[in-house]
């Protein structure tokens, strides 16, 4: 039976185990949202269109599109 020593490494092991996972998560969503952001801004240039004419070429959904809008006019 682990004493409180160990229940408490245990513990700790646990919580930066989750914490390195969120952070990996956090790493993909960014890194997502970047290439979303650089295709966007391409197409907007190379096509000479607007922010959202490239949203609806890229097939970016309604509920991310805010998201875009915001980061492409700050």
């Amino acid at each position: 039976m682990p004493d409180g020593r160990e229940k408490e490494e245990v513990t700790m092991c646990t919580v930066l185990d989750e914490a390195e996972q969120r952070g990996k998560e956090i790493g993909k969503e960014i890194g997502k949202e970047i290439g979303m952001l650089r295709a966007l801004r391409g197409l907007m240039g190379t096509i000479k269109c607007s922010g959202e004419k490239a949203m609806e070429l890229l097939g970016i959904p309604e509920e991310e599109k805010r998201k875009y809008r915001e980061k492409l006019n700050p």
